[in-house]
């Protein structure tokens, strides 16, 4: 039997807020859950002044039902909660329907091609 005292619930409370707080600098995910299991989630990230959506997942029984959406309406509540001018998504043909209704339009901002070889 171990010796090694458990740490106290207000030490761990304190590292999950520092951890939480390294998220808003580097990203974070958002999940969605039935009972204990994950069924869909969204990654994103802050940079400067503008919110980078860079993934969204649904598993296939759980498609249809909204769920990706209220995520992605949760990023855009966040974004603009924490004053972000604007919000990018990643081009996937799988969520473009989503992301126009959702008020995503489409803009090219970069385009970079690399040869390979």
């Amino acid at each position: 039997m171990s010796t090694e005292r458990l740490p106290s619930t207000d030490s761990l409370r304190a590292e999950r807020a520092r951890r939480l707080g390294e998220l808003r600098h580097c990203g974070a995910f958002l999940l969605a859950y039935d009972g204990a299991s994950a069924v869909a989630g969204v990654s994103f990230f802050r940079a400067g002044a503008d919110y980078f959506l860079n993934l969204l997942v649904t598993r296939v029984p759980y498609r249809g039902r909204g769920i990706a959406r209220a995520l992605v309406d949760a990023v855009l509540a966040r974004s603009y909660a924490e004053g972000a001018e604007s919000v990018v998504v990643v081009p996937d043909p799988a969520v473009e329907r989503l992301y126009h209704r959702a008020g995503f339009l489409d803009e090219v901002l970069w385009r970079q091609a690399y040869q390979l070889g």
